[in-house]
C-alpha cells in the first residue's frame, strides 16, 4: 500500500526544497546590502582564521593572537580604504580630462587613416573611429567600476565587525559540531574537510592575488603610469573573479595609457597583463591548487552571471568561492558527491 505513495511523495519534496531555493534566494537579492557584507566577511574570516590558529600553535595565547589578527585587520583596512579612495577621486576629478583627451586622440588617428588610404586611391571613408568608439560609455564604466570598489569598502567597518564575531568562533565551532554529532572521530570528518577545503582554496587564492597585484604594481610602475597602486589593488580585487576580472582590470590603465603617451605604449600595457594573468591563472595557480576544487569553465561561467544578479558586483567577486563551498559540501555526502563531480573540471 506505501509503494504507490512513494513517487508522489518524493515528487512533493523536491517541488518543496525548489520553492524553498527560490525563496531563499530572492530574500537575498532583497536583502543583498546585508548578505553581501555578511558573506564577505565569511570568506574573510576564513582566511584570516588561518594565522590566528598558527599563533597558537607556537604558544601564543588565545586572545593575544585574536588581537594581533584584528589590529592587522584594522590597520591594513584604513589603509587600504585611505589609498583606494584618495586615488580614485582624483581619477574621478580627471575624468572629462582624459575623455576630451581620447576624443583628440582618436580625431588624430582618423586622419591619419584618412591619410594613409588616400594614398592608394581611397576616399570619403564613411566608417570613422569616433564614430565607432562610444569614449563618453568607456569612461563612464571605468568611473563607476572604481566607485563600486570604493563603495564596496564603505561597508568595511561592518565587514569588520562580523568577521571579529567570526573569528571570535571560529576556535570554538568545532567543539560545538563535536557535541551535536556526540562523536568525537566521524562527527567531524566531513566538517573538517569541507572546512580544510574551502581555507585551502581560500588561502590559495589570496596568495596568487598578491602576486598578480605586485607584479601589475612593478611593471606599472616600470612604464611610469600614473595611479600606479590603483592598478594594482584593482588587479589584486578583480583577480578573484576568473577570466572576465582580469579583463575588466586592464582597460582603465590601457585607456591611461592611450591617453598619456599614445597607441604603442596602451598595447605594451595589455601586453603586459596578459602575459601577467596568463603566467598566474594558467600556470603557476592550477599547479598550486591542484585539480581537486577545481570547477568547469561552464559552471565559472553561468555562477558569475547568476551571483552577479543575485547580489551585484559583490556576487561577481565571491561566485567562484561560493561554488568552491558548495563543490566542497557536496563532496562530503555520499549521496551527492556525484554533483561534485558533475561541477569539477
Amino acid at each position: 500500500m506505501t509503494t504507490p505513495l512513494r513517487e508522489p511523495l518524493r515528487l512533493a519534496v523536491g517541488l518543496v526544497a525548489f520553492a524553498s531555493v527560490i525563496v531563499i534566494l530572492g530574500a537575498m537579492m532583497l536583502a543583498k546590502a546585508i548578505v553581501g557584507p555578511f558573506l564577505l566577511a565569511a570568506f574573510g574570516s576564513i582566511i584570516f582564521s588561518s594565522p590566528m590558529f598558527w599563533l597558537q600553535k607556537k604558544g601564543c595565547p588565545k586572545w593575544i593572537a585574536f588581537i594581533v589578527v584584528v589590529l592587522v585587520l584594522f590597520l591594513g583596512g584604513l589603509v587600504l580604504g585611505g589609498l583606494l579612495g584618495s586615488s580614485v577621486q582624483s581619477f574621478s576629478d580627471n575624468a572629462t580630462f582624459y575623455e576630451t583627451e581620447i576624443r583628440q586622440h582618436i580625431s588624430e588617428a582618423d586622419e591619419m587613416i584618412e591619410k594613409k588610404l588616400a594614398q592608394f586611391g581611397i576616399q570619403n571613408l564613411q566608417l570613422k573611429l569616433s564614430d565607432t568608439i562610444n569614449v563618453g560609455f568607456v569612461m563612464k564604466f571605468i568611473v563607476k567600476m572604481l566607485n563600486t570598489l570604493v563603495n564596496m569598502l564603505a561597508n568595511g567597518l561592518l565587514i569588520f565587525i562580523i568577521m571579529m564575531f567570526m573569528l571570535l568562533e571560529a576556535s570554538t565551532l568545532p567543539r560545538k559540531i563535536q557535541k551535536i554529532t556526540e562523536s568525537k572521530e566521524n562527527g567531524l570528518i566531513p566538517y573538517q574537510k569541507f572546512l580544510q577545503d574551502i581555507r585551502y582554496y581560500m588561502n590559495i587564492k589570496l596568495i596568487i592575488s598578491l602576486i598578480t597585484g605586485l607584479c601589475v604594481y612593478i611593471f606599472v610602475c616600470c612604464m611610469r603610469l600614473e595611479y600606479a597602486l590603483l592598478w594594482a589593488l584593482l588587479a589584486f580585487i578583480l583577480n578573484f573573479v576568473p577570466n572576465i576580472g582580469s579583463l575588466i582590470a586592464m582597460v582603465p590603465p590601457a585607456v591611461l595609457s592611450f591617453i598619456e603617451n599614445g597607441y604603442k605604449q596602451a598595447l605594451i600595457i595589455l601586453l603586459g597583463y596578459v602575459v601577467i594573468n596568463f603566467v598566474m591563472g594558467n600556470m603557476i595557480e592550477p599547479r598550486w591548487m591542484g585539480k581537486g576544487l577545481g570547477l568547469s569553465t561552464m559552471v565559472v561561467f553561468v555562477s558569475l552571471i547568476f551571483w552577479g544578479w543575485i547580489l551585484g558586483p559583490i556576487g561577481m567577486l565571491l561566485a567562484v568561492p561560493l561554488m568552491v563551498m558548495f563543490k566542497a559540501a557536496l563532496e562530503t555526502n555520499e549521496t551527492t558527491r556525484w554533483i561534485s563531480i558533475i561541477l569539477g573540471e
